[in-house]
C-alpha cells in the first residue's frame, strides 16, 4: 500500500508546478509582444509667401549744359533811334517805323576800288560783301520798353547777289527785334563771291545792332 499512497500524494504537486510553468510561458508572450502606435495625420499643404521686392526707378542723369559758341563779329551795323523824337499819326499806322541810322555797309565807290582779278595766272578768289542796303526798321514794341541788342545773322548769298536762306545764329534776346532783322536782310543784295570772273554762292554773318540814344540838342 505504500506506494499506492505516494502516487497520489504526488499528483497535485504536479499539476501544480505545471500551471504555474504555464502562467509563466504565458505573461512572456505577452511581454515580447510588438507595441503599436497611433500617429496624428498631419497636413500635406505648405504655404509659401513670395515678397515682391520693389525696384525704384533710378532717374536719368541730367544733361549736361550746352556749351556756348563764340562768334567772332567782325563788323556790326549800328542803328541809332534818338529817344527825344515824337511820332506822328501818319507814322503810327506804320507797324515798324523808319529810324535814323549810321551807315557802316560798303559803298559803291568802294566795291569799284576793289582789285580786279588778274587776266592772266592764277585766279584770284574774292569773297561776299555788302551793297547799299535799307537798314531795318526799329519796332514800336522795341521802343515804347527800351528793348536794344545785337542780333548775328548767318545769310547765304547767291551767285546773282541776293539773299537766300537767312537764319538767326545768335538772338538779341528779344524776338521782335530778331523777326526785324530777318524781314530785311532777306531783301538785301550782297556782291557774291568769285573766283576769277565767276560768281558763286557763299555764306556771310551779318550782325545787327538795335540801339537807341538820346538826339543831340
Amino acid at each position: 500500500m505504500p506506494f499506492s499512497y505516494q502516487r497520489i500524494r504526488t499528483c497535485p504537486s504536479l499539476l501544480a508546478s505545471v500551471a504555474v510553468h504555464a502562467l509563466a510561458l504565458s505573461g512572456l508572450a505577452t511581454a515580447h509582444s510588438p507595441p503599436q502606435f497611433a500617429l496624428d495625420a498631419a497636413e500635406s499643404s505648405v504655404e509659401i509667401s513670395w515678397v515682391e521686392e520693389q525696384v525704384r526707378e533710378v532717374p536719368p542723369p541730367p544733361a549736361p549744359p550746352l556749351e556756348e559758341s563764340v562768334l567772332t563779329q567782325e563788323r556790326a551795323e549800328e542803328f541809332f533811334v534818338p529817344a527825344s523824337d515824337e511820332i506822328s499819326p501818319a507814322e503810327e499806322e506804320r507797324k515798324d517805323p523808319v529810324v535814323p541810322v549810321e551807315e557802316s555797309v560798303s559803298s559803291e565807290e568802294d566795291i569799284r576800288s576793289m582789285p580786279t582779278p588778274p587776266e592772266r595766272g592764277v585766279e584770284q578768289e574774292c569773297r561776299p560783301d555788302y551793297l547799299r542796303n535799307p537798314p531795318p526798321a526799329y519796332p514800336r514794341l522795341a521802343l515804347e520798353h527800351g528793348w536794344q541788342g545785337l542780333v548775328l545773322l548767318r545769310a547765304q548769298v547767291r551767285a546773282d547777289g541776293t539773299a537766300g536762306d537767312v537764319v538767326v545764329e545768335t538772338s538779341s534776346g528779344y524776338p521782335v527785334l530778331d523777326r526785324a532783322a530777318l524781314r530785311s536782310v532777306c531783301k538785301w543784295r550782297f556782291l557774291p563771291a568769285r573766283l576769277g570772273d565767276v560768281p558763286f554762292s557763299s555764306t556771310v554773318q551779318v550782325p545787327v545792332r538795335f540801339r537807341i540814344v538820346e538826339a543831340s540838342r
